[in-house]
């Protein structure tokens, strides 16, 4: 229970700092309006209407494709880095015995590289798949042309649908090759095959617990944005802006800990799958 905390915080901590890295830019950018000069501040942005919110958005329109060109880079730099943590939380639930602060974080650092592979090769895996799936779906849209009205549309629509769910299905596996990474120590092409392996041993299991952690995760977030908005922070309550900072910590810790029951649920595959193979 101790370590499940640790790996949570530990996500949960990750999260936070990427998301703060993420919104200083635009945070930055949506100040440089002079929106703060207004009495009401940046309450403005949450009234109804929307009116200022899209006299911002307006104005910084030109400036969004330099400030996102220019962040590209750092934004890499970033999402490599998050794989120490990542490697982290792996590690908090794989280790049979707890080790020492160097210890743990030098065992950390030397699954960085396979860890990176895995998430390198499976984002590519996943934007050839969509683009296929793109370019089936015209071929069959173009194909039906002349078919009933619906039909094209349904068709173009059912390819992406595919794409999606076999992309996502990629994301599955990538996960349990990082359990085969935490627990086996191997290399990224080894953790690779262990990971499809596993998948393809207990599909419907695998895809059944990320599914469900998933919907989980989605629910807090949906959960999080309706109470965001019954709360208005467009009302000058300073209570209200402390309870949506409330909500938002608490779906980011909730999402957290989903993630590590999903890390929990790949381990108990990938030791399934090992000891099926040891027996075997």
């Amino acid at each position: 229970m101790k370590r499940y905390a640790l790996a949570v915080g530990l996500d949960y901590a990750a999260r936070g700092a990427a998301s703060l890295f993420v919104t200083l830019p635009v945070i930055s950018a949506v100040a440089a309006t002079g929106i703060g000069r207004f009495p009401e501040g940046d309450r403005l942005l949450f009234e109804p209407g929307a009116l200022m919110l899209s006299e911002v958005a307006r104005l910084l329109q030109p400036s969004l494709s330099p400030l996102l060109t220019a962040s590209f880079p750092l934004l890499l730099l970033f999402a490599a880095l998050l794989h120490l943590p990542l490697a982290g939380t792996l590690g908090l639930l794989a280790l049979p015995e707890p080790l020492g602060p160097a210890g743990f974080w030098g065992r950390a650092l030397a699954r960085v590289p396979a860890l990176l592979l895995l998430s390198g090769l499976t984002l590519l895996g996943q934007v050839l798949v969509v683009i296929l799936a793109g370019a089936l779906g015209n071929q069959l849209r173009d194909s039906l042309a002349n078919a009933t009205p619906w039909v094209p549309d349904a068709a173009f629509f059912g390819a992406l649908v595919l794409g999606v769910l076999v992309a996502l299905a990629l994301g599955v596996a990538r996960d349990l090759a990082r359990a085969a990474v935490a627990v086996r120590a191997c290399d990224g092409k080894s953790a690779l095959v262990a990971g499809l392996e596993t998948f393809r041993a207990r599909p419907l299991r695998a895809l059944g617990m990320a599914a469900l952690c998933a919907s989980g995760a989605l629910s807090l977030v949906a959960a999080a944005a309706l109470a965001t908005g019954k709360l208005d922070v467009s009302k000058p309550e300073g209570y209200r802006l402390l309870l949506v900072v409330l909500v938002h910590q608490l779906c980011l810790a909730g999402v957290a800990a989903l993630r590590v029951c999903w890390f929990e649920a790949a381990f108990a595959l990938e030791r399934s799958s090992r000891s099926q193979d040891s027996a075997a």
